[in-house]
């Protein structure tokens, strides 16, 4: 079941953790404090299983265009996370894929980004941004499962030429 969203987890530590990457930006902290403070404020509302204020913080962090340029991998990270609450049915996939469409606003990126972009539209029925996005991905670093969800997503679009191609593709990587 879903975690309901909360006003508060009524832990102080929280509440103040949340208040400081809130305020980060505005207050001048650096890139690295306002990673810790946004990282230690999801950590403090995962340990009091507040799913939604989990997914809720991770995607003010994606949002924080600073981040995005200095902490690529550490940003593309908290959108994994958001997409691992999906997964486990704790959020709903459409509030994963809004913490995509942010990661990939205004910041173009990467291979691995891009595919778990894809796989999130898949889980939202969005197969032809889903397509988009395996096809970027592979244009940047092409690799076997990526062309292999290319292959599912295809199929589903019976787009069977298209199919064809990313499964041999991913042969071809499989077996030089």
């Amino acid at each position: 079941s879903r975690s309901a969203p909360r006003a508060s987890t009524g832990d102080d530590e929280c509440a103040a953790l949340g208040q400081r990457a809130a305020s980060g930006l505005a207050a001048g902290l650096s890139t690295e404090a306002r990673l810790s403070a946004g990282s230690a404020h999801a950590e403090c509302l995962r340990a009091h299983q507040d799913h939604v204020g989990v997914a809720e913080a991770l995607g003010r962090m994606v949002s924080d265009v600073g981040l995005k340029a200095a902490h690529p991998l550490a940003v593309v990270h908290a959108s994994n996370q958001v997409a691992e609450l999906a997964m486990a049915g704790h959020i709903e996939w459409q509030q994963a894929e809004r913490v995509f469409r942010e990661l990939h606003s205004g910041w173009a990126g990467n291979a691995a980004s891009l595919r778990s972009h894809g796989l999130v539209c898949t889980q939202t029925g969005a197969m032809e941004r889903a397509m988009d996005l395996f096809e970027a991905s592979v244009r940047l670093h092409p690799d076997d499962y990526t062309h292999s969800q290319a292959v599912i997503t295809c199929q589903r679009l019976s787009r069977h030429d298209d199919a064809l191609r990313h499964a041999q593709a991913a042969l071809r990587l499989l077996l030089p």
